[in-house]
């Protein structure tokens, strides 16, 4: 779950077009996925996770965004065709549309399997 949380906080405004202008301007940390790693691993986020949740946790949450370490289904959560994104947009989308199609249980999904 940190993980879904935290996937995308190195996105600027905009979302990826203003990686597009990072580039053009040369600014250092262009890509969004290479901001989040260094923000997850080395900033505040860093610090709440190592020290609320367990020494190390910080660098476990960026292997998974990264893909990196041990593959699991909850990375597909994170990043895949059925992320996080993903099933955000479609909630989003279907309340404000009124659609009745692409309902997800997200309490069945999130549901922690022993």
């Amino acid at each position: 779950m940190a993980a879904a949380l935290v996937h995308d906080v190195g996105h600027g405004p905009f979302s990826h077009a203003f990686e597009t202008v990072r580039k053009r301007l040369g600014l250092k940390l262009a890509d969004h996925e290479v901001m989040s790693d260094e923000l997850i691993r080395n900033g505040e986020i860093a610090e709440i996770l190592n020290t609320d949740v367990s020494l190390g946790f910080a660098s476990n949450v960026a292997n998974m965004i990264k893909k990196e370490g041990q593959i699991t289904l909850h990375n597909s959560v994170v990043s895949s065709q059925f992320d996080t994104d993903r099933l955000d947009y479609m909630q989003r989308d279907r309340l404000m549309t009124g659609s009745k199609h692409s309902a997800i249980d997200l309490t069945w999904l999130l549901k922690p399997t022993y």
